[in-house]
């Protein structure tokens, strides 16, 4: 399995070939590095260029240092306001983990009584322009998702608030424990106009499936044969069945079955979609997070494995210590038992059958009580 940046690894290295191959270099010189890897140096080619590789060596390690300073925060105030935090874009994700971020920041506002809103500057390094945002991936995933997510929790961009505190938090465990102290979990809301033009559009609820379908970690994916079937299954039984598509499959149709390509492509419009639902059905992803921090009816497949799994974040032991949930049988502790669920099953097409019945059940019998 690949590990972290093995990606970014191996484009380097093909570069480095490619220009290795032009005849033009007599020497090379380089380290591997990994969590929990031993390092791994190589070096070889012609013994009279050593001395200049060595000199290079060292420059290069001083301006690793540099780079280094410079995606250090300056020291954090602590009498700062609870209401002005700042993220640090170089050294923090660009993905969905801003999602316990942004929930924990707020949390930590309420709870202190900071006044309304949060206030959130993005700090782009001591030179002002380092955020890896020449990276498209992570480009897109700020513009869409991340400065999105704001006004989802009542939060405002402001650069001003850069002075403002900075927990490293991208797991739901700080939120867990201060849910556990008896604090409340502040929620996702999506804006009204787009509540409203999504309900007007589905005025019978429908019951949305969100793929999973990114060439990262592919093993993750949504299994779609079992969700094609499930969803038949739905359909015979009355149900409006709407695909939520990876963002980069999202004009992509599915047969026989509608899909939303403004939920994939705009995350108001999906929080909104979600919200307008009977139920929402995930594997374990980033879209996944907005059920878990909201009012919508979710449930979310993820088969329970053992601690020696390859996949770290699918063992009973980092869900333990970095989500704060016992894999297999908890639940995160705000959420309704009735319908907003893990499923610890895999999302093969029994399981998905049996986890629909148990929840149809249960919703029959709140509504005729």
């Amino acid at each position: 399995m690949s590990a972290h940046g093995s990606e970014g690894v191996v484009r380097a290295l093909e570069k480095l070939l490619e220009k290795a191959r032009q005849g033009k270099h007599g020497y090379l010189v380089g380290i591997l590095v990994g969590i929990g890897q031993k390092p791994h140096g190589f070096w070889g080619g012609s013994a009279p260029l050593e001395p200049i590789a060595a000199l290079q060596l060292r420059d290069l390690s001083a301006m690793m240092d540099k780079l280094a300073v410079n995606k250090v925060l300056p020291a954090r105030d602590p009498t700062v306001p609870a209401n002005r935090v700042c993220y640090n874009m170089p050294l923090s994700p660009m993905s969905f983990d801003f999602v316990c971020w942004l929930i924990d920041a707020e949390m930590r506002r309420r709870i202190e009584g900071a006044p309304a809103p949060l206030r959130v500057a993005f700090w782009f390094g001591r030179d002002g322009k380092t955020g890896g945002l020449e990276d498209p991936y992570r480009k897109q995933m700020f513009e869409n998702v991340i400065r999105p997510m704001l006004a989802l929790v009542g939060a405002v961009e402001d650069e001003e608030a850069v002075d403002g505190h900075c927990h490293p938090v991208f797991s739901p465990r700080p939120i867990v424990e201060m849910c556990a102290a008896g604090h409340e979990v502040p929620k996702f809301r999506a804006p009204a106009d787009k509540l409203q033009a999504m309900a007007a559009r589905f005025p019978r609820k429908p019951v949305t499936i969100t793929l999973r379908e990114a060439k990262k970690f592919p093993f993750r994916n949504s299994q779609m044969d079992e969700w094609l079937k499930f969803a038949r299954y739905l359909k015979a039984r009355g149900e409006t069945v709407i695909f939520v598509r990876d963002t980069a499959q999202a004009m992509v149709p599915v047969d026989g079955f509608q899909i939303c390509p403004e939920a994939s492509l705009d995350l108001h419009w999906r929080l909104a979609l979600y919200e307008s639902a009977k139920m929402n059905l995930f594997v374990s992803n980033g879209p996944a997070s907005l059920g878990h921090f909201s009012d919508i009816p979710w449930m979310m497949f993820l088969k329970k494995e053992d601690d020696d799994y390859a996949f770290t974040a699918n063992t009973p032991t980092f869900w333990r210590e970095q989500i704060g949930v016992e894999m297999g049988v908890g639940q995160f502790p705000w959420s309704r038992p009735q319908d907003q669920r893990i499923i610890w099953e895999s999302d093969d097409y029994p399981n998905l059958v049996t986890a629909w019945e148990a929840f149809s059940g249960a919703s029959h019998l709140a509504a005729v009580s």
